[in-house]
């Protein structure tokens, strides 16, 4: 079978069954889409989608969730090692997503054209992007904001050659994730890019009137969170202050990468 054009997906899930379900059902009635399957983050046993792919089941899942880096983790996990595809790509999204465009050939036969892309970040209607794209529908970038993501194989058979995982389990949170990503793409000399030809959209409802039942914080005790854990791991992994340093070392990986690979005609948004 021909999975070229064929994009995978997993769901992050944590004890929302039937709101993973109904994203699941809906990924699937669209064209090109291969393997779907949702990535259980510690969910009561009642809340287990019947989609779940892959599950952590262990204390400190049940008790406190696998949030965005660890969820994604553990579906390239098993996706890379376990899964039965061929699919050259896999996209990675919370089960809060809402779909908002789906052109999956069209966004593959694209970025097919350049061998050093890697990653893909969905660009929302919401985003500040968004008004960019009008006449364009991919460009190159490094600062992007957590969310859905969509790998290529290549880039996650390195990573889990080299370090066994592709995002930090350190950082709890997901503080400045993509970021933390850009820069090890934009080091190894490849690149990433962002796209409305696939888009999502977040249903911020779940985490605001339902994170008693996600066993969550609440979404201000959780943005507190994100940033104050956030800028630990900063410090003690990075020793950097601020998210500023950060952000100046992606920035001038993306320009070196401008710099050496002129051929790479994808335009650019700053």
């Amino acid at each position: 079978m021909n999975t070229k054009n064929e994009l995978d997906f997993l769901i992050i899930n944590r004890n929302l069954k039937n709101v993973t379900n109904n994203l699941i059902m809906d990924l699937k009635s669209h064209e090109n889409v291969g393997i779907v399957g949702a990535v259980d983050a510690g969910s009561r046993d009642e809340e287990i989608s019947k989609h779940t792919v892959v599950r952590d089941d262990s204390y400190e899942a049940k008790a406190y969730g696998l949030r965005i880096n660890r969820g994604y983790n553990l579906g390239l996990n098993w996706w890379i090692k376990h899964s039965n595809t061929n699919s050259n790509w896999v996209c990675l999204l919370p089960n809060d997503s809402i779909i908002e465009n789906m052109e999956i050939v069209k966004l593959l036969g694209e970025v097919d054209n350049y061998e050093k892309c890697q990653a893909i970040v969905p660009i929302s209607p919401l985003s500040a992007y968004s008004k960019y794209l009008i006449d364009k529908n991919i460009f190159l970038n490094w600062h992007f904001a957590e969310g859905p993501i969509i790998l290529k194989r290549s880039l996650v058979e390195y990573f889990f050659k080299q370090k066994n995982l592709v995002f930090d389990n350190d950082n709890f949170r997901g503080y400045l994730s993509f970021i933390y990503l850009a820069i090890e793409i934009y080091a190894n000399n490849l690149c990433m890019v962002g796209s409305n030809l696939i888009s999502f959209s977040e249903n911020e409802d779940f985490l605001i009137n339902n994170f008693n039942l996600i066993e969550t914080e609440s979404i201000d005790e959780n943005k507190n969170l994100l940033i104050k854990e956030g800028l630990l791991i900063l410090g003690k992994k990075y020793g950097l202050e601020s998210r500023l340093g950060l952000e100046l070392i992606g920035r001038l990986l993306f320009e070196e990468f401008k710099k050496v690979n002129p051929d790479i005609d994808i335009p650019t948004i700053f």
